[in-house]
């Protein structure tokens, strides 16, 4: 992977939260007591969160920057959202079509890209492709969000 994810310390607690149970891990960077927190401790515990790394069984661990509350969701670089690894390490499966796809959705930007605003490009897109990685994708959502 390129690049890192960018998340809030709710979103990254929500994913975490949805994916702890399949094995997954986090930890979370406090510049504070200047030590790591595991798991659903670095979500209870007060602290300066700037730094975190998530990961799945089986997959490479995947930087987080922790953005400030009421930031926004899960972004990523354009380069990072056309890799399968980025995808992978978040538990979603896309095929090297589905890359290509987003590729050329996010061809010649250079400004981080949200899920929800791929999504948007994905649901505008009149490309058969599209509604194979809404649906992927989906899960990243909240409640209703995924599907053309």
């Amino acid at each position: 992977m390129t690049g890192e994810l960018s998340l809030t310390m709710e979103a990254l607690e929500e994913l975490y939260l949805a994916r702890r149970e399949m094995g997954w891990s986090v930890q979370v960077y406090d510049y504070t007591s200047n030590s790591w927190r595991e798991g659903e401790e670095a979500f209870r515990a007060p602290g300066t969160y700037e730094r975190a790394v998530l990961q799945g069984p089986g997959t490479r661990p995947v930087r987080v920057r922790v953005l400030p509350s009421g930031g926004g969701g899960l972004s990523m670089d354009p380069a990072s959202a056309a890799e399968v690894g980025t995808w992978r390490a978040l538990g979603v499966e896309l095929r090297g079509r589905h890359l290509e796809l987003i590729g050329s959705l996010l061809e010649g930007r250079s400004e981080k890209v949200t899920v929800e605003e791929l999504t948007a490009l994905l649901r505008a897109s009149d490309d058969p492709r599209a509604g194979e990685v809404l649906a992927a994708l989906s899960t990243l959502l909240p409640q209703g969000g995924g599907g053309p």
